[in-house]
C-alpha cells in the first residue's frame, strides 16, 4: 500500500514536470518536442496538456488539431484568462474576427489585469467599425496599463473617426507627454486640431512631425491634407504626392511612364482615378488643360465602373475604362489628383469652372405639378469614410423640408433606404424614393438635370451635382473637408454650391434644417 502511494506521487510529479518541459520547450520554438511530451498526457485528458497542445498545434500550424484543441481547452478551462487570449490570437490569425473578439471579451472578463486581452480586442472591434466598443476596450486596457503608448494612440485614432476631437487630443497629447517626438500622434493631433478649426496649430504640428521624421510617409500626406485645410494649395497637394511611396497605378498602367506635364505631341494619355468617386468627380475638370498642355491626340480616363457614364460625358475625354480595364497602349499616364501639382505654377492655380460634365437629357416626374419645386434629397453617405458620423445626418430632422408648401422631395440616396427611414418617411405624400435602383451615376445625373436644387451632404451626389454646374444646397457640419472652406458661402471648386452649414452653437441639424426650410420657401 505505501508503495502504491509513492508511486501515485511519482506519477503527479512526473505530469508537472513534463508540462514544465513542454511549455520550455514552447519558449525555446521546439515544437516537435513539445509535442511529444504534451500528447500522451493529452490523450489521458488532461485539460492542461490539451491546452499547451493546442498552443503547440498553433505555432507549428496545424490549423485544424490547433482549432479543437484550443475549443477543448476552452471548455475545460473555463476560468483562465490566457486560454481564451491565446484562442483569440489564434482565430484572428485564421480570419475569424468575430470568434476572437468572443474569446478576448471573455479573458479580460476573466482577468481585469490582462491589459493584452482589451488592447487587442480594441484593435478588433475598431477593425470591424464597432468603435464606441472599441474605445471601451481601450479604456479597459489603460486601467490594466497606465501609460500604454499603444492603447492611448490608437484610442484617439478611433476617436478621431467618431468626430469627438476634444477626447482624440487629449489621447494623442498623452501619447506625446511620454514620447514626445512620436510622429503618428504628432501628425494626428495636428489634423485633429485641424478638424477643430484651429489650422494654424495643425499645420505647425504637422510640420514638426514631417521635421523630426522626414521620411515618414503618412506624415507628409496629413501635412497635405492640413495644408488643404489652410488654403495653401499648392504646398498641400505637393505633400500628397507622397502617397506614391505606397500605392501603385492601376494594374494596367503600372509600367506606362508618368506624365510630368510634358508635350506628348499626338500620343496617348491616359488619366486615372485613385481616390473615391467625389474626388474623381472633382478632378475631371482638368482633363481639357491637361489634353492641352500634352498636345494628346488621345485621352482616356480609367475610373470607377459606376462613374463611366458621368466620365464619359466629360468635354475633352475619348474613352472610360473601368479600373480592372486595359486601356491599351499608352504613352504616359497621371491620377487625376496628382493634376494640381503638374499643371498649376506657384505664381496661379486655374481651376476650370462647372460645368466640365455635360447634362443629360432630364428625367421628368409625372407625380409633380409644374408648379412644384423638384428637391433632391441625400442625408448620408459612406458609411466607411473616415469622418462619416460628422457629416451624414439622419433623415428625420430633413423630412421638415416636406412641411414647406410647394415643394416635393426626391431621394437620391444611393442604395436602398433603411426599414427605420422608410417607416418615417411613409406619412409624407410628397416624398418620393428614387435611389433604390441606382447602379450607376448616370441614372442619378439624368434625375439631377430634372431637378429643381440638390440638398446634400458632403457625399459624391454634391460632386456630380457640382460639376454638372446645377443648384446644389450642401449640409455641412461645423468644420467642413477643405474643398468647402470658403469666406462668403460659395466654395470655390463649385461657385453655384451653397453652404447650410452648422455653427459653433448648433449640436445638431435643427439650426440647418430651418435655414434650409427658409431659403425653399423664398424660392416657391
Amino acid at each position: 500500500m505505501p508503495c502504491e502511494t509513492v508511486a501515485r506521487m511519482i506519477a503527479i510529479m512526473t505530469d508537472d514536470d513534463t508540462l514544465e518541459r513542454a511549455r520550455t520547450h514552447i519558449g525555446a520554438g521546439q515544437i516537435q518536442q513539445a509535442l511529444d511530451l504534451c500528447l500522451p498526457l493529452a490523450n489521458t485528458g488532461n485539460a492542461e496538456a490539451i491546452y499547451l497542445l493546442a498552443i503547440v498545434s498553433h505555432h507549428g500550424a496545424m490549423h485544424e488539431e490547433a482549432l479543437n484543441l484550443y475549443r477543448e481547452a476552452a471548455k475545460q478551462l473555463p476560468d483562465r484568462a490566457d486560454v481564451f487570449y491565446n484562442f483569440g490570437v489564434f482565430l484572428r490569425e485564421q480570419g475569424q474576427v468575430d470568434g476572437a473578439i468572443e474569446a478576448w471579451m471573455q479573458a479580460a472578463k476573466l482577468n481585469s489585469n490582462h491589459w493584452q486581452a482589451s488592447f487587442n480586442l480594441g484593435v478588433a472591434l475598431s477593425e470591424t467599425q464597432r468603435d464606441e466598443e472599441a474605445v471601451a476596450a481601450y479604456e479597459h486596457t489603460l486601467r490594466a496599463a497606465p501609460g500604454n503608448v499603444d492603447a492611448s494612440f490608437n484610442m484617439g485614432n478611433v476617436r478621431y473617426r467618431l468626430g469627438q476631437w476634444a477626447d482624440a487630443r487629449t489621447a494623442f497629447e498623452q501619447v506625446l507627454k511620454i514620447q514626445p517626438k512620436h510622429t503618428g500622434a504628432q501628425t494626428n493631433l495636428g489634423l485633429t486640431l485641424v478638424r477643430s478649426g484651429d489650422d494654424v496649430s495643425g499645420v505647425k504640428l504637422c510640420r514638426d512631425a514631417v521635421s523630426g521624421s522626414p521620411d515618414h510617409i503618412a506624415a507628409h500626406v496629413n501635412l497635405g491634407h492640413a495644408l488643404l485645410a489652410a488654403g495653401d494649395w499648392h504646398a498641400g497637394f505637393r505633400e500628397l504626392e507622397w502617397r506614391w511611396k505606397v500605392q501603385i497605378a492601376p494594374a494596367h498602367l503600372i509600367n506606362t511612364p508618368h506624365w510630368d506635364g510634358g508635350k506628348l505631341n499626338g500620343s496617348h494619355l491616359v488619366l486615372y482615378g485613385e481616390q473615391g468617386h467625389g474626388d474623381v468627380l472633382q478632378f475631371v475638370r482638368f482633363v481639357s488643360l491637361a489634353r492641352e498642355m500634352a498636345c494628346a491626340e488621345r485621352l482616356s480616363i480609367v475610373c470607377h465602373p459606376a462613374l463611366k457614364g458621368v466620365v464619359a460625358r466629360v468635354l475633352g475625354v475619348d474613352d472610360v475604362f473601368a479600373l480592372d480595364e486595359d486601356p491599351g497602349q499608352a504613352d504616359a499616364t497621371a491620377a487625376l489628383m496628382s493634376l494640381p501639382t503638374i499643371l498649376w505654377r506657384q505664381d496661379s492655380r486655374p481651376l476650370p469652372p462647372p460645368p466640365y460634365i455635360q447634362a443629360p437629357p432630364p428625367r421628368f416626374f409625372d407625380v409633380v405639378s409644374q408648379r412644384d419645386l423638384r428637391v433632391g434629397l441625400v442625408w448620408r453617405g459612406n458609411r466607411d469614410h473616415a469622418n462619416d458620423v460628422n457629416r451624414s445626418c439622419a433623415l428625420s430632422p430633413l423630412l421638415a423640408l416636406c412641411d414647406v408648401p410647394g415643394v416635393h422631395l426626391f431621394s437620391l440616396q444611393w442604395q436602398s433606404m433603411t426599414v427605420e427611414e422608410q417607416a418615417i418617411a411613409a406619412g409624407h405624400d410628397n416624398f418620393v424614393d428614387l435611389g433604390h435602383d441606382f447602379d450607376g451615376f448616370d441614372q442619378a445625373a439624368e434625375i439631377l438635370a430634372g431637378l429643381d436644387v440638390l440638398v446634400t451632404v458632403d457625399t459624391a451626389m454634391a460632386h456630380l451635382a457640382g460639376a454638372m454646374g446645377l443648384e446644389t444646397w450642401l449640409i455641412l457640419p461645423k468644420v467642413s473637408d477643405w474643398r468647402w472652406r470658403t469666406a462668403d458661402g460659395y466654395p470655390q471648386w463649385y461657385p453655384q454650391v451653397r453652404l447650410f452649414q452648422k455653427t459653433d452653437q448648433e449640436n445638431d441639424w435643427s439650426g440647418v434644417v430651418t435655414r434650409l426650410s427658409k431659403a425653399l420657401s423664398e424660392k416657391t
